[in-house]
């Protein structure tokens, strides 16, 4: 009979819920989603970069800012969507 009530002892102990995570918890699991997601994003517009900036930039083209193309920012925005909409 010990046998039987320590199995439904155990059984019992196994479907217990587990307790929620805390505010705490979670506002760090958003924290770090987040930064997984502007990595993630930093390495995509750095893999395009080749792509949106013009090929023949003369001297003291590193001194300016460079604004892209519509085109340049429209591919950017579309490979963002797609990446962090799928």
């Amino acid at each position: 009979m010990k046998a039987a009530d320590a199995g439904r002892a155990t059984a019992v102990a196994e479907s217990a819920p587990a307790p929620c995570a805390g505010l705490g918890r979670r506002l760090g699991a958003v924290v770090y989603e987040a930064m997984l997601l502007a990595a993630v994003a930093l390495i995509v517009e750095f893999a395009l970069l080749p792509l949106t900036r013009p090929g023949g930039a003369g001297p003291g083209a590193q001194s300016r800012l460079y604004v892209p193309s519509a085109s340049a920012r429209w591919l950017s925005l579309a490979c963002l969507f797609f990446l962090f909409g799928v």
